[in-house]
Order: C-alpha cells, then sequence, then structure tokens
C-alpha cells in the first residue's frame, strides 16, 4: 500500500508540474505578445488567442494523462494504449464508468487519479479565467 501511496503522490506531483510549465509558458507568452497581438477592435486575434489557449491547456492535460497511462502500462496493468488512455481518461475527469478498474492491489492510484484530475482542471480553468479577464481588459 506504501508503494502505490508514493507512486500516486509522485505521479499527481509531476502532473501538476507539467501544467504548471504549460501555464507558465502560455503567461510568458501572453505577456509578451497579446498587447500588440490584440491591439485593435479586430475579432480574429481574441479568437484565436482564446482557440490557443484552449488548445494549449488542453495539450497540457493531454500529457498527464499519457504520464498516468504510461505509469499503468509499466505497472502492466493494462495490454496497450488504448485501455490506458480509456482507463486514464474516464477517471481523471472523474467520469468513473467503473467498466474498466484496477486490480485491488492497485486500487488506491485510481483515488490519486481523480483527485489530481480536480487539481489540474482547477489550476486550468483559473488560469483560463485570469486570462480571459486580462483579454477583455485589454480590449
Amino acid at each position: 500500500m506504501l508503494d502505490n501511496i508514493l507512486i500516486g503522490f509522485g505521479m499527481a506531483g509531476l502532473s501538476c508540474t507539467v501544467v504548471t510549465a504549460f501555464i507558465i509558458i502560455a503567461a510568458r507568452w501572453l505577456n509578451r505578445h497579446a498587447p500588440r497581438f490584440l491591439a485593435g477592435s479586430a475579432m480574429g486575434p481574441l479568437f484565436l488567442s482564446i482557440v490557443g489557449v484552449v488548445f494549449w491547456l488542453l495539450l497540457a492535460l493531454g500529457v498527464t494523462v499519457a504520464l498516468w497511462a504510461g505509469l499503468f502500462l509499466r505497472l502492466d496493468l493494462f495490454t496497450g494504449w488504448e485501455p490506458a488512455l480509456y482507463f486514464t481518461t474516464v477517471t481523471i475527469t472523474t467520469l468513473g464508468y467503473g467498466d474498466i478498474i484496477l486490480p485491488a492491489e492497485h486500487r488506491l492510484l485510481t483515488g490519486f487519479l481523480a483527485t489530481n484530475g480536480l487539481i489540474l482542471f482547477s489550476m486550468s480553468t483559473a488560469f483560463l479565467i485570469e486570462f480571459l479577464r486580462r483579454v477583455l481588459d485589454v480590449r
């Protein structure tokens, strides 16, 4: 059980680090380029910047899903990428269909993954809201 707790904390920390790095990269880019990019009243740059940030955050979350799925493959809990990615996606979003579950000796990781998902989606949402607030203030 202790090994699953350590693995869960480690993966949650790694996932938060990845999303934080994506957010920092986006914030630096936006601080540097947004005022010039969003100058004027054209809707195109505003639209592109919002879509770009959303896709950037989805990429960050996708990387974390791939990391967790890779862990599950490394632990031989799944036979291929598709079921590992499916389980990870369903769990990290806290949807939790329950059609695929981890063996009893590793099921504690499911809770860490779901909790990690709540944190990651909260971080992403907070950044997106702050981004929209700043972009709309610039306009």
